[in-house]
This record gives structure tokens, sequence and C-alpha cells, in this order.
């Protein structure tokens, strides 16, 4: 798993998505916007994670509206 990991870390966002390759995508919440899925899995949705408590305030409420777009 630990190699695994360090494999797609090297990843960027010109790593082009292929809907086309009928396999699992990760990604980020930022590199996922826009496009479609069947199914979602989103990991790791603790309270205080998304919306990320920093942008829980009133001088970051564009930061708060982009977490909800997404």
């Amino acid at each position: 798993m630990l190699d695994y990991l360090q494999q797609i870390a090297l990843f960027s966002d010109v790593d082009a998505y292929d809907d086309s390759k009928g396999c699992v995508a990760l990604m980020t919440l930022h590199c996922a916007k826009g496009l479609e899925f069947e199914n979602v899995f989103i990991i790791g949705v603790e309270e205080g994670l998304l919306p990320h408590e920093r942008s829980n305030t009133e001088e970051n409420e564009d930061e708060l509206e982009e977490e909800r777009r997404l």
C-alpha cells in the first residue's frame, strides 16, 4: 500500500482523466470539480475537514462558498 501511495503522489494535474478506461479514479475534490461519475466515494469527511474549519468564518466566506460548490 505504501508503494502505491508513493506512486500516485507523483501524479499531477496534467495526468489526464480518461473515462473510457473503466477504472477507479483517485483524485482531489478540486481535480474532480466539473466531472460527473456514476459512483463517488469521499473518504475522510469528518467535521472540521469538509468544510474546513478555517473556511467557516466570516472572513473566509469565499473559501466556504468554494467548498460548497465542490
